[in-house]
């Protein structure tokens, strides 16, 4: 909370770190632009928001060498949901939804004149619903 309030996002109160509902946990989409904002800054981050799937090694408690794959929730990284302009290229994002947020989805996009933008959907009604949105506002950043 305190590094979100130093780079402006106030309106944010985060008491767990993996997104799940806790009634004191809270954000605005200003905030979550403003730190997704921030965190485009690091290479790492940016190789992270644009993988369709990850596969994760690991030690399980008695050394054992273990693996799990992780498919993206993001239905555009994973092409089961398209754009439906020809000059809007997704470059990487995060989606997610629970039962008191809805589903939600911010994306770091580039139009055809090569401008990068976030665009930010929260509590949409459903993911049907979140696509519907977030396909419709990216038509409207298109290069004309």
């Amino acid at each position: 909370n305190k590094k979100a309030g130093q780079i402006g996002a106030t309106g944010s109160n985060f008491v767990n770190s993996h997104g799940l509902h806790d009634d004191m946990q809270y954000t605005t989409a200003y905030d979550m632009y403003l730190i997704f904002n921030k965190l485009l800054k690091y290479d790492t981050f940016r190789s992270i928001i644009n993988k369709e799937s990850y596969e994760a090694k690991y030690s399980d408690k008695n050394g054992n060498e273990k693996s799990k794959s992780f498919k993206s929730t993001n239905l555009y990284l994973t092409g089961e949901a398209t754009v439906q302009s020809d000059d809007i290229e997704i470059i990487g994002g995060i989606s997610g939804s629970t039962k008191k947020s809805g589903s939600c989805m911010i994306l770091l996009c580039k139009n055809g004149n090569n401008t990068e933008y976030i665009a930010v959907i929260l509590n949409a009604s459903s993911n049907n619903s979140l696509y519907s949105q977030m396909s419709y506002l990216l038509s409207l950043s298109s290069s004309r």
